[in-house]
């Protein structure tokens, strides 16, 4: 990804954690990015089939990171009982630990990603920071140890499932 490309997608994802309202899940949510890990900025979504051909290459990651936030923001406009600020939380988050948190990344995603950025984040207390974990740590839905367990980390996880295939899907719409 270009420099030019890495700060526009910055700027987007720091600009979307100025919709949460929340002050503590604003400060968690803004330091918890900028504690990311270099490579959160420069690794791939994915090598495969099951991203964007955008996302598999330099910046992939945090361009799907924004794509995910971005749905989780649209969702939860339509469900007024769900706590948005928890839900853009988790999109922009979510993959945080994908290939762990080191300087040392791995090559390829780590099965055990989800929980690794759950930890990470769970370092920073509880509360509404312990429904954002959860909801990052069941992201993977039915492919994850955990499955999602309430309306949140479901609306979490269909927003990876959209991020992650609207290439695919929008191509087939008449």
């Amino acid at each position: 990804m270009t420099n030019t490309n890495e700060n526009n997608v910055r700027a987007q994802l720091f600009l979307l954690i100025g919709r949460i309202t929340d002050p503590l899940l604003n400060t968690f949510t803004m330091v918890a990015l900028q504690e990311a890990p270099d490579h959160f900025w420069h690794k791939p979504s994915s090598a495969g089939n099951h991203h964007p051909p955008d996302e598999h290459g330099d910046g992939g990651l945090a361009l799907h990171s924004l794509r995910v936030a971005r749905v989780c923001w649209t969702l939860c406009q339509s469900r007024p009982d769900l706590n948005p600020d928890v839900i853009l939380s988790a999109g922009i988050l979510h993959d945080i630990g994908r290939y762990g948190l080191g300087e040392n990344p791995s090559q390829y995603t780590l099965p055990a990603h989800p929980d690794i950025a759950a930890d990470f984040l769970r370092e920073y207390g509880d509360g509404l920071i312990e429904e954002v974990a959860c909801a990052v740590e069941t992201h993977t839905g039915r492919w994850g140890r955990i499955q999602p367990r309430n309306e949140t980390e479901w609306l979490v996880h269909y927003a990876d499932c959209i991020a992650a295939n609207y290439q695919e899907w929008s191509n087939r719409i008449i």
